[in-house]
């Protein structure tokens, strides 16, 4: 699953080739589908980012649409839009125990 061309305006330009980040924050649903699934993700950081999530895996969108609205910890690339998003796209994912 890809982020939609609606929420990620512009093409991916890579900060650095190779540059995984680890990043914690809360998994949230920014966009759904006609039948109210969530179709698109964003993590927002502790720093205050809301990263949007581009998984090429199923297994990691999978563990994300499991822990929606739940703090975790992502590994991926992060890439920055020429319009100035921000995206990761996610190789792991961990839920991280204890208070949201």
């Amino acid at each position: 699953m890809t982020v939609s061309r609606t929420i990620a305006r512009g093409r991916k330009v890579a900060t650095q080739p190779g540059n995984m980040r680890t990043l914690e924050g809360v998994i949230l649903p920014i966009t759904w589908n006609r039948y109210n699934q969530a179709k698109d993700f964003s993590i927002f950081t502790e720093e205050g980012d809301d990263i949007l999530i581009d998984s090429y895996s199923a297994a990691s969108m999978k563990k994300i649409k499991g822990n929606l609205n739940s703090r975790v910890e992502v590994q991926g690339q992060i890439y920055d839009t020429d319009m100035g998003d921000k995206i990761i796209r996610v190789c792991k994912v961990k839920k991280i125990k204890g208070l949201l």
